[in-house]
């Protein structure tokens, strides 16, 4: 390499006057000059891997006594995460990118490896060949020299289709089952969308470059006089009139629809579905293997193709990034103040435990398939931070986050439309908003016990189906959550597997006030990338130790949970469903009470009890006794519902339809 110096890192001073009007970085390309650097337009150029080029310092020389100099020589400098990596003069006369690029390549073969080095040059130094076809103005196949007879002979569809797969092979791909094309973008596939349209064109286009070259060879044989072969000349004549009036056909919108149709039934058409390997994620600076934790920088991502990765993420990753605001939120959101008497550090304890059980929870989330086999309920009052904790779990995992109504979980059916859950099977997180039991709006509305066991425990499932679509076998990548005010309850017993399954994260904080009206959202997302990055490693700190020890305040909601199911059991096992038409067939709720408090000391459960006061004694003193709490007569009531026993009024009293068993 000539024409520059290599230096230290402290050789250059840099004029930090002279960055104050700078102007916002560009990318550098293959026809990028020194002058280009130089200008007032850009004095800062973004290279790939988080490099950037930046011009500094000049070395002028005098030309006379008229005070005007002439630039000899200048430096860059390389930079990475704002810090100087290495400086470099180049004489001015060098101005083409050849000067610049050696030393970075050089440098990157050493610090980044052979790998970073080639893509950077085939992405930034000399004519991107490797480049997509609708990033391309010139065509990277060859032109046979063949007679002309022989050229004209792919003068028609099937001639386009076969250029077409000699610039988009490798770069398009055409999936038959869904009837897409999808495009190889760095580190995944995805739907082509415009991309395909634009390599159209291209293809179409690049019938001129073959035109060029017949007419240079009339022009040669032309140049040789008497000499030329007269016969060949009208040949070539006849061949470049026939080039222009297909290029010109080539361009129709008809044409090129039917030139890419073609190509679909060739050897670019495979079935995605079958080939994608859903344990790559992808993102902006490379991929993982959600399932062995190997980080793949983005140069090294080419031989990941094959694969056929389609998940991706539009993030950055940083190993070691920590979200400060994010896990602050987090640690608000588990603290509990609802307990009264509780030390602060043993509340603080508390949150901590289950804020690092639920950050564990966010990078299995990343894992496909759900090995561990669970649904995830986040659940708790009102203003307590759920929401604001799924809004930037939705943003962060854009597009691979999908939202089924909560009709789906509930029991109709098994075979029925279930759009919802078809298409989030394939994405990484299944969410339902409000999976609780609503007494108001549900009617007593039931979750469904096989529909919950199908999603948290099987592999593939042909359950669920598109609205007028028929069943079919479909692989369950998803994992389920939901989230709730108030734990869920089923359509039937929960046996041991379905309660392993189910987990409950408790958000212990309500938040009141001032703290209540603050909405946060956007705040925490500012840390978007820092959170991805938390994902990332908390994913891989999972692969390595798997999911933590469940916290106690887990364990005694799932145990809340299990209750959901003796209200079940108290209500059919002692009573029968009626018409409420004769009085003996009428119960009240005091009843119900009394004879349920009697029940669970015969079965050996505790009730949410309360001491009411009913009166007074002979003395004056108030007479009291054992009565069930409000929110524990609620659900049994509600059990009630769900059960189908309706409830009446008569002369101001509640009656439910129902009488016990005999």
């Amino acid at each position: 390499m000539t024409g520059g110096t290599l230096t230290e890192n402290n050789a250059v001073t840099v004029d930090d006057s002279s960055l104050e009007t700078e102007r916002p970085t560009s990318r550098i390309g293959p026809n990028t000059t020194i002058k280009d650097l130089d200008s007032n337009k850009a004095r800062r150029y973004e290279l790939p891997f988080g490099y950037e080029l930046r011009a500094t310092q000049g070395e002028y020389e005098p030309l006379g006594d008229n005070g005007l100099e002439l630039l000899r020589s200048r430096y860059f400098e390389l930079l990475k995460a704002g810090e100087v990596v290495f400086s470099v003069k180049i004489p001015d006369e060098d101005s083409t990118p050849k000067s610049i690029y050696p030393y970075i390549e050089a440098y990157l073969k050493e610090i980044e490896g052979d790998g970073a080095a080639e893509w950077i040059r085939q992405k930034c130094i000399k004519e991107p060949t490797a480049a997509p076809p609708w990033e391309r103005n010139k065509a990277t196949r060859k032109i046979p020299v063949l007679n002309p007879d022989d050229v004209a002979y792919s003068l028609n569809d099937d001639g386009n289709a076969t250029r077409f797969e000699k610039e988009c092979k490798d770069h398009l791909i055409y999936d038959y089952e869904s009837k897409e094309w999808y495009a190889w973008l760095d580190n995944h596939w995805e739907q082509a969308t415009d991309k395909l349209g634009k390599a159209e064109r291209f293809v179409g286009n690049s019938i001129k470059e073959e035109l060029r070259y017949w007419e240079k060879e009339l022009r040669k044989e032309k140049e040789r006089g008497d000499d030329g072969d007269k016969k060949r000349i009208g040949e070539l004549n006849r061949l470049i009139s026939a080039l222009c009036e297909h290029s010109s056909r080539s361009m129709n919108q008809g044409r090129q629809k039917a030139m890419s149709e073609m190509s679909a039934r060739s050897n670019m058409s495979i079935e995605m579905s079958k080939k994608t390997d859903v344990s790559i994620l992808a993102f902006r600076n490379g991929a993982i293997d959600c399932k062995t934790g190997i980080f793949y920088p983005l140069w090294m991502c080419a031989h990941l193709k094959d694969r056929y990765p389609m998940t991706y993420i539009d993030a950055t990753y940083t190993e070691g990034a920590r979200p400060s605001k994010f896990l602050q939120h987090i640690q608000r959101v588990f603290e509990d103040n609802q307990t009264p008497d509780l030390e602060e550090e043993e509340r603080f304890i508390r949150g901590n435990k289950i804020g690092k059980y639920f950050l564990r929870l966010l990078g299995y989330l990343l894992y496909p398939g759900n090995p561990e086999q669970i649904f995830l309920f986040l659940w708790g009052k009102g203003s307590n931070g759920k929401s604001t904790t799924i809004d930037v779990l939705r943003k962060v995992l854009f597009g691979q986050l999908a939202e089924a109504p909560i009709k789906e979980l509930y029991v109709s059916g098994e075979d029925r439309p279930a759009s919802g859950i078809t298409n989030g099977l394939s994405k990484r997180v299944l969410l339902f908003s409000e999976a609780s039991d609503d007494e108001n709006e549900r009617k007593g509305g039931r979750v469904s016990r096989d529909t919950v066991k199908a999603l948290a425990g099987d592999a593939q499932t042909a359950r669920f189906r598109e609205t007028y679509g028929k069943s079919v076998e479909r692989d369950i990548i998803c994992t389920p959550i939901g989230v709730t005010n108030e734990l869920p309850r089923f359509d039937k017993e929960l046996d041991y597997a379905l309660l392993r399954r189910l987990v409950t994260i408790p958000f212990l904080h309500v938040f009141k006030g001032l703290e209540r009206a603050k909405n946060k959202t956007a705040e925490l997302l500012e840390e978007r990338d820092s959170i991805f990055s938390l994902m990332i490693d908390e994913l891989i700190a999972y692969l390595k130790e798997g999911l933590l020890e469940i916290p106690e305040e887990c364990k005694a909601t799932q145990t809340e949970l299990l209750s959901g199911y003796e209200y079940n059991q108290f209500v059919t096992t002692q009573y029968q469903k009626t018409d409420g038409k004769k009085v003996e067939d009428r119960t009240s709720r005091e009843a119900i009470q009394n004879h349920y408090l009697i029940w669970c000391d015969d079965v050996g459960i505790t009730p949410d009890t309360i001491m009411k006061i009913v009166g007074e004694d002979d003395y004056g003193n108030p007479r009291k006794r054992r009565a069930i709490s409000r929110s524990e007569s609620r659900r049994l009531y509600n059990a009630f519902r769900v059960n189908g026993i309706e409830e009446m009024d008569s002369h101001g009293s509640r009656l439910f339809k129902c009488k016990l068993k005999s």
